[in-house]
């Protein structure tokens, strides 16, 4: 008997269900899960447009433990704790635990995990975010405006007249619901990454207002904007010209997706934002959209 329970501890250790601890104990202790096994050997800061796919797999079972890391752990798990749990599945539990803490990186991304699950009182909420002007207030404005939400749009309509970013980000918030969606020319490959970049067009992208021709190095093209349509036109080049650049991640079960966007424009600025998607069907819905970094 006691070498058919070693044999089982055998098993259950090699497939990550217990620890080796917990098995030689004799007790049944479960493993972390990927997600927090992540947060927990986080010792240095991830760039915030360089969060891992691993932040799109949080499930309701893993919120306990990450709530508790966004609230004791250090400076740079709570920040990854607050990012599994706006970009994961966590449900009602995980937006609880955001909302409870005072790390700027949960204010900040609140609104994202609002924008994800997308109810009417979520939308409320957000607008209630922009209002008070928190950290978070800009990624309110563009989450509003990726949801076409337009009870807020006497609230944006009083962000848009405030400096910085969160008047920049109702200002853009606003032209995406005036234009409502944008045509966009599927591209060639039809695959979930050129999908995902599609629905970023649909919904707009900030600061592309200004130039109809955008560089694309990494697909050899440029997009080009007519109106209020866009195509890609493989092969062409603009010396000098505004740049876009994407990076798409997903989790396993390609359910989930983060889209980073880059904007490049020569003598001007240059900014990232993050898009968190949804699949629907075979294509995707955008639930959120964040101002990642500027310069």
């Amino acid at each position: 008997m006691a070498g058919s329970l070693r044999a089982v501890a055998r098993v259950l250790i090699a497939v990550g269900a217990v620890t080796p601890a917990a098995a030689l104990g004799g007790g049944i202790e479960r493993a972390p899960s990927p997600v927090v096994a992540w947060v927990r050997a986080t010792e240095w800061h991830t760039p915030s447009h360089a969060i891992p796919a691993i932040a799109l797999e949080t499930v309701p079972a893993d919120v306990p433990a990450l709530a508790a890391l966004l609230a004791d752990g250090t400076d740079p798990q709570q920040s990854n704790a607050a990012a599994a749990l706006a970009y994961g599945a966590g449900g009602d539990d995980a937006l609880a635990a955001l909302r409870a803490s005072g790390h700027q990186s949960a204010t900040y991304l609140l609104p994202l995990a609002l924008g994800g699950r997308g109810s009417m009182a979520d939308r409320a909420e957000l607008v209630g975010l922009l209002e008070q002007e928190r950290d978070g207030a800009h990624t309110a404005a563009l989450t509003l405006g990726a949801l076409r939400a337009r009870e807020a749009e006497p609230a944006l309509e009083r962000a848009a007249g405030t400096p910085y970013a969160t008047g920049s980000a109702a200002r853009e918030a606003l032209r995406w619901m005036r234009q409502g969606a944008w045509n966009v020319e599927a591209l060639p490959s039809g695959s979930d990454e050129d999908r995902i970049i599609a629905a970023a067009f649909r919904n707009g992208i900030r600061n592309t207002d200004r130039d109809s021709v955008f560089n694309d190095e990494e697909r050899g093209g440029v997009w080009i904007r007519a109106g209020d349509a866009w195509r890609f036109r493989a092969g062409g080049r603009v010396a000098d010209g505004p740049r876009l650049r994407f990076a798409v991640v997903f989790n396993a079960a390609r359910t989930r997706a983060m889209l980073a966007v880059d904007v490049l424009v020569p003598n001007y600025c240059a900014f990232g934002d993050e898009y968190l998607l949804t699949r629907e069907g075979d294509g995707w819905t955008i639930r959120g959209v964040a101002l990642w970094w500027i310069s």
